[in-house]
């Protein structure tokens, strides 16, 4: 910079420490000014109640803001105080909106750049060029100083928001544990937590089989959308867990459609007021824990109905291990043939034992029928018609949750 305008930013800075000075005394009457305009054009502010707080930000802004603009300090360099700070966390709290929010700074901008003409235009009436760089200066200032404070607002806007949904969120989360737990309700629980106890409640569980951050909310907007389900109740158990309940008649049955990846769904049975909310909640969890157990995909959905005889048989994994290995012996092994085996032999007790049916289930011949069973009895020990019962639950155990579970080793 050469020294004349070196000269001419200095002469430019003092002529706005002039004005800045001249505007001190009168600071906070500026900014009631500024706030009186911001809540004129906000109707928000009014109807939330926050004249208070619309008038202590102004004055808190007004006073970093002339200081500021008097020592030159660029607006990215600035640091916002504390006061600030906290005013603007207190407005998303409140339930004031971004909109208004940026729209309120932008109000006292323009007010403020208007009194701030003004001021120039009383105190260097006699040197218009000198005015008109001040004008610019300060207008200029302004504007750079209220486009740092709607980025700084946009991304605060964000971070509280989302820190208020997860405290809200625990918040229900733990109201809805009570109800699960049989504590003690307050009457207006319903209304708190968002959803009736009376009607048919039944469970889903939404679990993302990533490491967590899918959008589960989305995906329980998209599943009642193509269910035509308007009223459901959803909380996060976890990052990867979202606990559901829909509005659901008992007259209808349950059918869901398939979730894309990478969810999967478990879902309980239609059960009627607070008992059935917390019976279904049990069965969707069950079947949770059985869909994983058997290692299911994303893009799945493992109903209560179908895993019901397994949820009860694996509450003791080591037992149902014992139970399964002492029932089928070498058929729990997991090689193609052993497989085949134990498909054609839950055939053949689904058929009542009758070859031919079996076969035509299968789509082979009803002597591959016999010889695979002749096999089986070989790997048991014993015949087939033995101990029925116990060896078809055995089959229906290793079927659903595997046989590598059913081993005791890891998948």
């Amino acid at each position: 910079m050469s020294g004349e305008a070196a000269s001419d930013q200095a002469s430019l800075l003092g002529g706005v420490q002039d004005i800045v000075s001249g505007l001190l005394p009168t600071a906070c009457a500026i900014a009631d000014d500024l706030a009186s305009c911001v809540i004129e054009r906000t109707p928000e502010v009014h109807g939330l109640g926050l004249e208070g707080l619309v008038t202590a930000n102004c004055t808190a802004h007004m006073t970093a803001f002339l200081d500021y603009l008097a020592r030159g300090v660029p607006v990215d360099k600035v640091t916002l105080s504390q006061e600030i700070v906290e005013n603007a966390r207190t407005m998303v709290r409140s339930g004031l909106t971004l909109d208004s929010v940026l729209r309120g700074h932008r109000v006292a901008a323009s007010r403020f750049i208007a009194l701030w003409t003004d001021a120039v235009a009383e105190q260097q009436r006699g040197d218009s060029a000198a005015a008109i760089g001040i004008i610019k200066h300060g207008s200029a200032y302004t504007l750079e100083w209220v486009d740092a404070i709607c980025e700084f607002m946009t991304t605060l806007y964000s971070h509280e928001m989302e820190r208020l949904s997860q405290e809200r969120s625990h918040a229900r989360l733990e109201e809805i544990r009570g109800i699960l737990n049989g504590d003690d309700l307050p009457a207006d629980i319903g209304r708190r937590v968002g959803s009736r106890m009376s009607g048919g409640h039944l469970a889903v569980v939404l679990r993302d089989c990533t490491a967590g951050g899918a959008a589960l909310d989305p995906a329980l907007q998209q599943l009642c959308g193509e269910l035509g389900v308007d009223e459901r109740l959803g909380v996060h158990a976890d990052e990867r867990t979202l606990w559901c309940w829909l509005r659901w008649p008992l007259s209808r049955p349950v059918s869901l459609p398939h979730p894309a990846a990478p969810f999967m769904i478990a879902v309980g049975r239609p059960v009627e007021g607070l008992a059935g909310f917390r019976r279904s909640h049990r069965q969707a969890l069950d079947a949770l824990r059985i869909a994983e157990l058997a290692g299911r995909q994303p893009g799945t959905i493992t109903y209560y109905d179908e895993v019901d005889v397994a949820t009860v048989c694996t509450a003791d994994m080591e037992r149902t291990r014992t139970f399964i290995q002492a029932e089928l012996g070498a058929l729990v092994m997991d090689d193609e043939a052993t497989r085949r085996t134990r498909e054609t032999l839950a055939a053949f007790y689904a058929a009542n034992s009758n070859y031919r049916a079996a076969a035509a289930q299968l789509g082979v011949h009803h002597n591959t029928v016999r010889y695979r069973l002749q096999q089986a009895e070989r790997a048991l020990g014993r015949p087939v018609n033995e101990r029925r019962l116990a060896l078809e639950l055995a089959l229906h155990l290793t079927d659903l949750i595997g046989p590598t579970h059913a081993e005791g080793t890891s998948a």
